[in-house]
């Protein structure tokens, strides 16, 4: 793993609102998209497999979005993932998104924390999932030092 994770997706028509432009609460979806995205390519297993057959979960317990500029259904959607902090039990994506022509659409940061599906109580990453974490916050690290 040595690229960051890009999840694409095309702005639909229904994705949008009155005044032709995504629909502002579809930005959270898009961000939560992008981020099962880089699950499915970090560990292999959807939020679904983790949680029924693993029997852990990853609930979101802060998030924050910034918009920065609108998409419509002339774009498709480019959602980088990066990994900003890594806690004990928690750790928290920023998920870039940009349209298709290059321009910045928004910028959401989220932070989910690591539990035990059957106590709904937080418990330290296991070291299987921590390690890939890691290792890919290593690659945003580098990635936001070469572009400085």
């Amino acid at each position: 793993m040595s690229n960051l994770f890009e999840y694409r997706r095309r702005i639909h028509w229904g994705d949008t609102d009155a005044a032709q432009i995504a629909y502002t609460g579809k930005f959270l979806q898009f961000a939560m998209e992008a981020m099962e995205g880089w699950f499915i390519h970090t560990f292999g297993l959807t939020w679904f497999e983790i949680s029924t057959e693993r029997g852990y979960g990853n609930p979101v317990v802060n998030c924050s979005l910034d918009f920065i500029n609108p998409l419509t259904p002339k774009h498709e959607l480019i959602c980088t993932v990066l990994i900003e902090k890594v806690g004990r039990s928690s750790f928290t994506y920023k998920v870039l998104g940009k349209r298709s022509d290059g321009i910045e659409s928004f910028s959401a940061s989220i932070t989910a924390v690591w539990i035990n599906c059957d106590t709904f109580k937080p418990v330290s990453i296991p070291q299987e999932y921590r390690d890939k974490i890691e290792a890919y916050a290593g690659i945003c690290n580098k990635h936001q030092h070469q572009h400085q």
